[in-house]
C-alpha cells in the first residue's frame, strides 16, 4: 500500500514538471522569438519559433498576443492581425490593449505626415475596439481641421476618412471648409453637404459677372455659368418686351439685362454699328447659357431667330446701339 502511494506521488510531480516544464517551453519560445526579432538574419528561426508556440498551446490568448507584437516589429503586418484578432477572440480585453496601442500611433504619424498608416491605425483601433469610434474620429478631424487651417493637403484624407465612417459628420465638416467663402472650399463643403449647391452657384454667378465687366469674352464666363447651373436655377436680373421693334444702347464693356420674350415670339436682331466684333449675344435656353459673337453690320439670330429664350447683349470695346425685334411666331 505505502508503495502504491509512492507510486502516485512519483507520478503527480512527473505531472507537475511536465506542465511547468511545457509553460517554461512555450514562453522560452516567444522571449527567444523576442530578442531575435531585432537581429538580421534570423527572421526563419523567428518564424518557426512562433509557430511552435502557437500550435503548442493554441487556446492561450496571452501567446497569441505576444507572438502579435513580434510579428508587429518583425513588420509582417498581415501576421500580426491575425495573431491579435486571435487574442481578442480568446480574451475581449486584449481587444481593448490592442486597440489603445493602435491608437497611441495615430497622431504622432499623422504629425509626421505618414496619413495613410495613420488612417490605417484608426481603422484597426476601431475594429478591435468598436466602442472607441466616436473618440477616434474626433481626433482624426480635429488633425484635419488644424492642417486645413495650415493649408496642408493631408487634411482631405482625413476628412474623407471622417465621413466614411460617420456620414453625420458632413455638415461640420462642410460648415468648417466653407466659412471663408472661397470658391474651391465651397466646392469642398459641397461633398459633404448637398446644401451648399446655392452658396456655390452663387459665387460662381458672382465671379462670372465679375469677369463679365473685365472682359465680356473670356471663355471662363461661360464655363462659370455652367457650372452654376448645375446646382441653381440662374435667376437674372431681367426685362420683359412685347412684339415690335425695340433699341438698347450700350456703353463700352456693359451688358443689357435679360431680355424676355413674351409669348411666342422670335427675336431678330440688327445693327447700326459699323465696326466688327461689337456685341456679345448670350442665349438662356432654361438648362444652360450660350453665346455667339456679331461680326457683321447686319446680324440675324442663328436659325433666322430664337423662340421662347431669353437673350442679353454685351458690348466689346466700343459703344454700341443694338436694335432688334420681336416679331409673331408664324
Amino acid at each position: 500500500m505505502k508503495n502504491n502511494n509512492n507510486f502516485f506521488k512519483a507520478i503527480g510531480f512527473l505531472l507537475v514538471f511536465l506542465f511547468v516544464s511545457v509553460d517554461f517551453c512555450l514562453a522560452d519560445a516567444i522571449d527567444k522569438a523576442e530578442k531575435l526579432a531585432g537581429l538580421e538574419g534570423y527572421s526563419g528561426e523567428v518564424s518557426q519559433l512562433l509557430k511552435r508556440a502557437i500550435i503548442d498551446d493554441p487556446t492561450d490568448a496571452k501567446v497569441h498576443y505576444r507572438a502579435g507584437k513580434v510579428y508587429q516589429k518583425m513588420g509582417w503586418t498581415g501576421d500580426a492581425e491575425t495573431a491579435f484578432r486571435n487574442a481578442t477572440r480568446l480574451d475581449q480585453g486584449y481587444g481593448v490593449k490592442i486597440a489603445n496601442e493602435y491608437k497611441i500611433s495615430i497622431l504622432p504619424l499623422l504629425q509626421k505626415n505618414q496619413v495613410k498608416e495613420a488612417l490605417r491605425n484608426a481603422q484597426k483601433t476601431m475594429e478591435f475596439n468598436p466602442g472607441s469610434r466616436g473618440e477616434v474620429l474626433n481626433l482624426v478631424l480635429s488633425y484635419s481641421k488644424d492642417q486645413f487651417n495650415k493649408q496642408n493637403s493631408a487634411h482631405l484624407e482625413c476628412f474623407k476618412f471622417v465621413y466614411e465612417h460617420d456620414n453625420s459628420q458632413g455638415k461640420n465638416i462642410a460648415d468648417f471648409v466653407a466659412v471663408d467663402g472661397t470658391l474651391n472650399n465651397l466646392r469642398l463643403a459641397m461633398e459633404y453637404d448637398s446644401s451648399y449647391g446655392e452658396k456655390l452657384g452663387q459665387k460662381l454667378i458672382a465671379l462670372a459677372n465679375e469677369l463679365e465687366q473685365k472682359d465680356v469674352y473670356n471663355k471662363k464666363i461661360k464655363e462659370l455659368r455652367d457650372e452654376a447651373t448645375k446646382h441653381i436655377r440662374i435667376k437674372p436680373q431681367e426685362i420683359t418686351w412685347g412684339i415690335g421693334k425695340h433699341s438698347i444702347e450700350l456703353q463700352p464693356k456693359e451688358c443689357s439685362p435679360w431680355i424676355m420674350q413674351a409669348g411666342n415670339g422670335k427675336a431678330t436682331t440688327f445693327t447700326k454699328d459699323t465696326s466688327n466684333d461689337f456685341y456679345i449675344m448670350y442665349v438662356d435656353n432654361g438648362e444652360y447659357v450660350d453665346y455667339s459673337k456679331g461680326e457683321r453690320i447686319r446680324t440675324k439670330l442663328p436659325n433666322g431667330g430664337i423662340v421662347n429664350k431669353s437673350i442679353k447683349f454685351c458690348s466689346l470695346n466700343e459703344k454700341v446701339t443694338i436694335d432688334f425685334e420681336i416679331e409673331e411666331k408664324k
